[in-house]
C-alpha cells in the first residue's frame, strides 16, 4: 500500500504522468495506492488563485478535466551561470495548483499501469478527492 496527500493537488500533468509510471513500477501487482487531488470541492479556495471565479472554473473543468497554475515563484528568473533561467526550468518540475475532474482521472490515470477502483470527492477536509487504485495483476 502506498499513499500520498496533497501531493498531486501541485503537480503539473506531465509530472503527474511520471510520478504514476514511477509508482507503477514499484507497487505490487494488486498493491493499492490512495492518492488526494483536488476537483470541484475546492474552487472556491482556488478559484482566485487562477484569477477567476468558481462558475468559470467549473465551466473549464468540465470541458478540459484539468486545470494547472504553476505558483509565482516557480516564474521567477533566476541566474545560472551566464543564464538567467525560471526557477521551474532549474528546478526541472513545477509547482502549482492543480484541479481534476473524475472523468480525467479515469480516463488518463489507467495509462500508467493502475486501475483506478474509487473516487470519493471532497472526502478529505471537504476539499479533497481521495482516489483508490490498484495495480493491474
Amino acid at each position: 500500500m502506498i499513499y500520498s496527500v496533497s501531493i498531486f493537488s501541485h503537480m503539473s500533468q506531465e509530472d503527474q504522468q511520471g510520478w504514476l509510471t514511477e509508482l507503477a513500477r514499484i507497487t505490487r501487482p494488486g498493491g493499492f495506492f490512495f492518492l488526494t487531488t483536488e476537483g470541484r470541492f475546492a474552487l472556491d479556495k482556488l478559484a482566485p488563485k487562477f484569477g477567476s471565479n468558481v462558475s468559470q472554473m467549473q465551466e473549464k473543468l468540465n470541458e478540459q478535466g484539468f486545470l494547472y497554475r504553476s505558483y509565482e515563484v516557480w516564474n521567477k528568473q533566476v541566474k545560472v551561470g551566464d543564464t538567467v533561467r525560471p526557477v521551474s526550468e532549474v528546478q526541472g518540475v513545477s509547482y502549482g495548483n492543480a484541479v481534476m475532474s473524475p472523468d480525467y482521472i479515469q480516463k488518463n490515470w489507467p495509462a500508467a499501469g493502475f486501475e483506478v477502483v474509487g473516487l470519493l470527492e471532497g472526502i478529505i477536509d471537504h476539499r479533497q478527492d481521495l482516489v483508490v487504485r490498484r495495480k493491474r495483476s
